[in-house]
């Protein structure tokens, strides 16, 4: 019952679509009008200004770390239990009841649940992300290459208890497949680039 609060609680608290509420607190427009039509961190950077972008991604980062945060302090660090939790964190991002079943790509939310889950591990998956991104300026690219490491690190970790980060990480390509196409295709914007995505 503890685990199942959590799960539901962490979904509600991660289903808040920060970057939303921020760029129309700002410009009084829909951000899913604009850029890319996503709500994360950067299509509101792109759209709204680094601060905006910062404010958002921060937020989408908290709102996955606390819930799990607290799942580890009652459940256990290394018990599967945070790592449902996580993913709850994760689909409320992506799949807002807000916002009617949608949502953002989940990546800032898999990265606050996983700082939550274990903290060291995960800032060397965020190394990584900026170890791809600076060279290449491709945010989608080093997301992905992040999110896949980081899954490896906590099964490496916590063995079979980490087993739901696979699902996880799925879902986060799963939201990335038009990025992947333009990846493949060449067509993928860069960070700061003025046009595309």
């Amino acid at each position: 019952m503890k685990t199942l609060l959590l799960i539901v609680g962490a979904y509600l608290l991660a289903s808040v679509p920060y970057g939303y509420l921020l760029y129309y607190w700002r410009y009084r427009e829909d951000i899913r009008t604009k850029g890319s039509g996503n709500i994360g961190g950067t299509n509101v950077l792109r759209e709204g200004g680094f601060l905006l972008g910062l404010g958002t991604t921060l937020l989408d980062i908290l709102k996955a770390f606390l819930p799990v945060l607290l799942a580890v302090h009652l459940l256990g660090r290394g018990t599967i239990g945070p790592f449902w939790v996580w993913g709850a964190a994760v689909c409320g991002h992506m799949f807002s009841v807000f916002l009617k079943g949608k949502g953002g790509k989940g990546v800032a939310s898999f990265v606050g649940g996983a700082l939550a889950l274990d903290f060291p591990r995960t800032l060397m998956g965020i190394g990584l992300f900026f170890l791809v991104l600076l060279p290449t300026r491709f945010v989608s690219l080093a997301s992905l290459t992040a999110s896949l490491a980081l899954t490896f690190l906590m099964l490496h970790a916590y063995g079979l208890a980490a087993w739901p980060a696979i699902l996880w990480t799925g879902l986060v390509f799963w939201k990335h497949r038009e990025n992947i196409r333009r990846l493949k295709a060449g067509t993928e914007r860069r960070l700061f680039d003025k046009k595309g995505e």
